[in-house]
């Protein structure tokens, strides 16, 4: 579902005047929400936490929690520089992001140089630029490929069973 951007914003107003809230930090504490946030080499999500909306009721458990030291030097994608294009079918990016950093590798979101590894998603003919056949992303990383960079091209599947 699509939320306009005008009537979010009315929302949020609305929600920090109930609770005399004067900045989105002060509101997603009145919430108690934790603001999802990046940090080198991985995203760490939104979560609830403490006593939400003036009750007093247990928060709710973290759907998405944040990740622990991975598997370590042992697991393939420990270190790799992972981007993703398309759309995943079976996670946000955020949470593909988390994935990546939970096993030790590195989320980024364009293809550079330190790139390792593209994971391709579904692709959207409509989102293409006319004519193209493929994602600027992956255009780059088979430019790069073919100058001699070791660029591995991984399914969504094959991100999921390499986890």
């Amino acid at each position: 579902m699509l939320i306009n951007a005008r009537g979010a914003a009315l929302v949020a107003v609305a929600l920090s005047r109930q609770h005399g809230a004067s900045t989105p930090g002060e509101l997603a504490e009145a919430l108690g929400i934790r603001m999802g946030r990046l940090e080198p080499g991985r995203y760490v999500p939104a979560t609830r936490h403490g006593p939400q909306s003036g009750r007093d009721r247990p928060a709710a458990p973290d759907a998405s929690p944040h990740p622990e030291p991975g598997p370590g030097p042992g697991h393939p994608l420990c270190g790799r520089v992972i981007v993703f294009t398309g759309t995943l079918k079976t996670r946000t990016r955020e949470q593909a992001w988390n994935d990546v950093a939970t096993v030790g590798a590195i989320p980024e979101k364009d293809v550079t140089r330190r790139t390792n590894i593209l994971v391709i998603g579904d692709l959207n003919p409509a989102v293409l630029t006319p004519g193209a056949t493929t994602t600027g992303k992956a255009a780059h990383a088979f430019a790069l490929q073919g100058k001699g960079q070791d660029i591995e091209v991984m399914t969504e599947d094959d991100f999921i069973r390499s986890l």
